[in-house]
Order: C-alpha cells, then sequence, then structure tokens
C-alpha cells in the first residue's frame, strides 16, 4: 500500500496575516483523499484546522520538510521559492497582497510572475 500524498504550506515569517491561504488550504484539506498529511507553517496567521500546524520552523526543518513533501505551496517571497527550489521542489507560489493588508507592498506579485 502506498502513502498519501505529503503538502508543505509554508507563509512565511511575515507579520502579516495570510489567512486567505490558510482558508484555502482547510477547504482544501477538507476534501482531500484519506490518507493525505499536511504541515503548515502559519506564522502569524491563524493555525488551520485539521493539518499539522506549526508557527515557525527552522530554515533547516523547512527544507527537510520540502525535501518530503510531494507538494508545497508558498506564499511568493523570494526566500521560501529560493529555499524550494534549493530542495529540488517547484513550489505552486501563492503572492500575499498589499491590497489585502497581507503585506507592504506588491512585490511579491512581481516575483511570482
Amino acid at each position: 500500500m502506498s502513502a498519501g500524498l505529503k503538502v508543505l504550506v509554508s507563509v512565511g515569517t511575515d507579520h502579516h496575516l495570510f489567512d486567505r491561504l490558510i482558508g484555502w488550504v482547510e477547504e482544501w484539506v477538507a476534501r482531500a483523499p484519506e490518507g493525505t498529511s499536511v504541515v503548515v507553517q502559519h506564522g502569524s496567521s491563524r493555525a488551520p484546522a485539521g493539518v499539522d500546524a506549526r508557527v515557525l520552523v527552522s530554515q533547516a526543518e523547512l527544507r527537510a520538510l520540502m525535501l518530503d513533501a510531494d507538494v508545497v505551496v508558498l506564499q511568493g517571497g523570494p526566500g521560501g521559492i529560493i529555499d524550494s527550489l534549493v530542495s529540488g521542489r517547484r513550489p505552486i507560489a501563492v503572492p500575499r497582497l498589499a491590497s489585502l493588508d497581507e503585506v507592504v507592498d506588491d512585490h511579491q506579485v512581481a516575483f511570482c510572475r
């Protein structure tokens, strides 16, 4: 029997909330295939239900989680994206939006493009 899908989600370390991504994760987890495991590094955002929620992890632990994950979903900051690529994972990057007070400007939108 094969193991379930392993998903890692990280909102990074910015003090702004990124509850938009947290909500999307909760909606997806509610419909995820049985056996799916999800680790979410949620920072200052609320801890999502139904997952292994962690406030912060070290860069070494984050990279180890990335190596173990089948899918990596990140906020659109350069640091996390670079960590993911260094770990051999092409992430799904979701930019924080200034218009939603998730970040001070839209640099993540430009970086993700």
